[in-house]
């Protein structure tokens, strides 16, 4: 489940599955989607997933999902869209009557790891979102990138869920005008050539 970043012919999850998984992977990603809910919208990553769950719960109120894994990539439009960062400390979320003057990131995804780690018999598996140079949508910049991603690390090292350093391993150096130019062509979203990149990371 993620964003923008795989909803398109060149996602890493289409890749992956057909070099690795012979196609079977079910690519989640809807474009310019947060993992935080907000207000006017109903397709949040923590909102989909609950949505998708609750829809499979059988007569014996157990989940008919049935994944071998389930990959995560999310936060990079939080980011753009300066979602309340949050901490441990914030407000709890409730999903279906949420308060949206106390929403954040950090609870938002905690919710998200809850969730799923109980649906899914499955693994569930994160990563931190990809390198950028493109500047926050939302005009102003109050956190940093490198917050959300340090909010990511903490509760996937919290809740024991694999955690992959796309920020650190996927090679897509923005500092270097070649390489940006190459696989983060609007720097924000990988190229084809990106992808490839990432694949490499992912696999």
């Amino acid at each position: 489940i993620t964003s923008s970043v795989a909803d398109n012919e060149y996602g890493y999850p289409n890749w992956v599955g057909q070099r690795r998984c012979h196609g079977g992977i079910n690519n989640y990603g809807v474009g310019g989607t947060t993992v935080s809910i907000r207000e006017g919208y109903s397709n949040s990553f923590l909102e989909r997933m609950h949505k998708r769950i609750n829809d499979s719960i059988d007569e014996e109120g157990k989940s008919g999902l049935r994944l071998r894994s389930l990959f995560v990539l999310g936060g990079t439009n939080d980011y753009s869209l300066q979602v309340t960062l949050g901490d441990s400390n914030s407000p709890e979320i409730n999903i279906d009557s949420p308060n949206y003057e106390t929403i954040t990131f950090y609870k938002s995804y905690e919710k998200l790891l809850q969730i799923c780690l109980e649906a899914y018999e499955g693994r569930v598996v994160c990563a931190t979102p990809l390198p950028r140079t493109a500047s926050p949508s939302a005009g102003y910049e109050t956190y940093a990138l490198k917050q959300y991603i340090e909010a990511i690390v903490e509760l996937c090292e919290r809740f024991s869920v694999p955690c992959l350093r796309l920020d650190t391993m996927s090679t897509l150096n923005p500092g270097i005008a070649s390489v940006r130019s190459r696989n983060l062509s609007d720097g924000g979203h990988p190229s084809q050539w990106g992808v490839d990149c990432v694949l490499g990371a992912v696999v």
